[in-house]
């Protein structure tokens, strides 16, 4: 580092300070301090890096690692179009340059660097992550203070003349006006383009289309089915599926065109390793070893509720996490934060063109199960067997004749089932909106053949199974259909589903779906906007690199730091040896001419003549300057010649007539 400190630019330094303090105020996050603290030292210690400084890339190096790390802090402020917690630690990446780029001597004439200018700009757009009133009072200081900074990146003149001046400050009063008027145009519209914003990049829509269409507390049938305008991704699932329907919960009351009951009501325990199956005899477990576990990531907030498929063998928790759940009806949760990742075996078994695995979600109502305390005896199998047949009389009894008409001709549940979902599929066609009658809408969906949702599907579905004696319960969750490149089902908000689960004798429970294919979500058909795919893959890089410093053990990320240090020390003794020798091989002037030197400086800035930090004073001299010239020339024959001591005298001596 040099100890001489260039003059800064105060324009500069405010604006940075009010892009720190947007920053701060949009993430509140407490490691945003450090930016402003730091870079105020800047200002005020004498030290700077050399613009060939090898060495300054081993502290970016640590900068960068300990704020990727810093970043993964959880914050509560809301981003409204991207995850607040990634915007926070690519805040704190840029930030930490910028303080390195304050450190290091800025290009000749200008009084900071221009790289200081871009990355301000950075971590403002990013604080501008949301519409909360400080950005309004800060976008149009942090541009005019911007503005007034610009002027420094380039040498001064030795003299501006009137005509110049007042160009710049029109210029400055023009980008004052302009942006004025963009200001109060982005306040008066700023609800149009929150909801523009949102729908692009739809994440602050995401979490409520979770809650509200696929992991509700209840499930209501409505007359729109709003949760396909969602592009979000929440579930990214790496490995084979067998069954694309992905089980959030399942109901199995109805009234009045609600089912429940109540996930807030339903008793959570926690789920025992034998239960989930990830205890097993060994003969089990070889079973199983050419089966591939497809790892689930959550990638969205929805309340701690997992998905699966309802046949799968066994569910597999990371790193140490622990599940919960309603066995019987889910949902099954993480009490972590997202993202959430778990591992499922999938189903092997096949009958009837069914998944008929029966694993952890399936619990038997023909035998007792000690392990479910709900069905451990025969009476209370039994029970439980006659709540999933229950047709609530508010159902139109001609729903439930059709039905036994549908079905008589099956020889067994399997068949009439079938039979069941084939006539759903033939004679009721899918429609984004349902207009509901004076009656109950599962009665006005089947009798008068209206188009309808996947939710009413499922509630027919459900309620004419029931009517020819066979238990089922509605479900919601979503269905997984799009893959990526690389293998990969991603799930996003618009794949919400709603579907029926059915109990066969013999067999166990099985997932029915009665809704027609074109009531599936299809890329083919809604493609998704050319930037998100990008987008992504940016965002999974991006916590890929975050993850991987936020997993380092304390020993691991001593020995990083030791080896950053380490390389830092070699570069620093590397560069010391260089100008080491560089002054080796320069003479050295005699002593007598610094002060001469000093001299000549002031006497040129009271001559109004600016000098540039490493440029000699012959290119900085006025050509009208025939004495100071003539000064300069003897100078430097003083300092690199082998001179005598009269020569230096006279030296001073012409020195002594400029100054007078």
């Amino acid at each position: 580092m040099n100890s001489k400190t260039p003059p800064h630019s105060s324009w500069m330094a405010a604006a940075v300070l009010t892009a720190f303090a947007a920053f701060f105020l949009s993430t509140t996050s407490p490691f945003a301090l450090i930016l402003p603290v730091i870079y105020l030292g800047s200002l005020l210690l004498p030290y700077r890096f050399e613009r060939d400084s090898a060495g300054i890339w081993g502290v970016r190096l640590l900068v960068y690692a300990v704020f990727a790390v810093l970043g993964r802090a959880p914050t509560g402020a809301p981003g409204y179009f991207v995850d607040s917690q990634a915007f926070t630690t690519a805040g704190l990446i840029a930030g930490g340059e910028l303080l390195l780029q304050a450190f290091r001597r800025p290009p000749e004439g200008a009084r900071f660097d221009g790289w200081m200018v871009s990355l301000s700009g950075v971590i403002f757009l990013i604080a501008s992550n949301t519409f909360r009133i400080h950005i309004w009072v800060l976008a149009p200081l942090y541009m005019l203070f911007l503005l007034l900074a610009l002027p420094d990146l380039r040498p001064r003149a030795a003299s501006r003349s009137a005509r110049s001046n007042l160009r710049r400050v029109a210029m400055i009063v023009g980008a004052v006006v302009i942006g004025a008027v963009l200001h109060q145009s982005l306040w008066v519209y700023r609800g149009s383009i929150m909801a523009m914003g949102a729908r692009l990049i739809s994440r602050a829509a995401s979490s409520n289309a979770v809650q509200n269409n696929s992991v509700g507390d209840t499930a209501q049938l409505s007359s729109a089915f709003a949760a396909n305008a969602s592009t979000t991704r929440l579930v990214r699932v790496q490995g084979a599926l067998s069954d694309s329907h992905l089980r959030a919960a399942a109901f199995d009351v109805y009234k009045d065109g609600t089912w429940g009951p109540p996930l807030s009501r339903r008793t959570m325990k926690a789920a025992l390793p034998k239960e989930t199956n990830e205890e097993e005899p060994d003969a089990e477990r070889t079973r199983r070893s050419t089966a591939s576990a497809a790892k689930f990531t959550v990638l969205r907030d929805t309340g701690g509720v997992v998905f699966l498929p309802l046949n799968a063998w066994a569910i597999l928790p990371e790193n140490g996490q622990s599940f919960d759940w309603d066995r019987f009806q889910g949902p099954v949760k993480i009490d972590e934060p997202t993202p959430i990742s778990y591992y499922v075996i999938d189903s092997q078994k096949e009958a009837y063109d069914f998944l008929i695995e029966q694993g952890p979600l399936t619990v038997s109502l023909e035998q007792a199960n000690k392990e479910v305390p709900a069905v451990e005896n025969v009476e209370q199998i039994a029970q439980t067997r006659a709540a999933l047949m229950i047709v609530p009389p508010e159902i139109d009894p001609r729903v439930t004749q059709l039905a036994r008409d549908i079905a008589k001709n099956g020889s067994t549940q399997a068949e009439k089932a079938a039979m069941i979902v084939d006539y759903l599929f033939s004679t009721n066609k899918y429609s984004l909106e349902f207009v509901r009658g004076s009656q109950d809408p599962i009665s006005d969906f089947v009798l008068n053949k209206k188009g309808g949702h996947c939710q009413y599907f499922a509630s027919a579905a459900t309620m004419m199974l029931r009517a020819v004696g066979i238990p089922a319960r509605y479900v919601t969750g979503y269905y997984a259909h799009e893959r990526d490149d690389d293998g990969t089902t991603i799930v996003r908000g618009r794949d919400a589903h709603a579907w029926t689960e059915a109990y066969f004798r013999g067999i166990g429970w099985v997932r029915l779906d009665a809704t027609p294919p074109s009531g599936r979500a299809d890329p083919a058909v809604s493609p998704l906007p050319a930037y998100q795919k990008p987008l992504e893959k940016a965002q999974d890089a991006f916590a890929r690199v975050r993850n991987w410093f936020g997993n380092l053990t304390q020993l691991q990320i001593l020995g990083l730091v030791a080896v950053v240090l380490t390389l830092w020390g070699l570069e620093r003794w590397r560069q010391h040896r260089k100008i080491a020798r560089k002054r080796a091989l320069t003479p050295l002037p005699p002593p007598q001419l610094a002060p001469l030197a000093r001299r000549f400086e002031r006497l040129l800035a009271k001559r109004g003549i600016t000098l540039v930090a490493g440029r000699p004073w012959s290119e900085t001299l006025p050509d009208e300057l025939h004495n100071e010239r003539g000064w300069v020339e003897g100078y430097n024959r003083a300092r690199f010649d082998r001179v005598e001591e009269e020569e230096i005298r006279e030296l001073e001596q012409e020195l002594r007539k400029l100054e007078k």
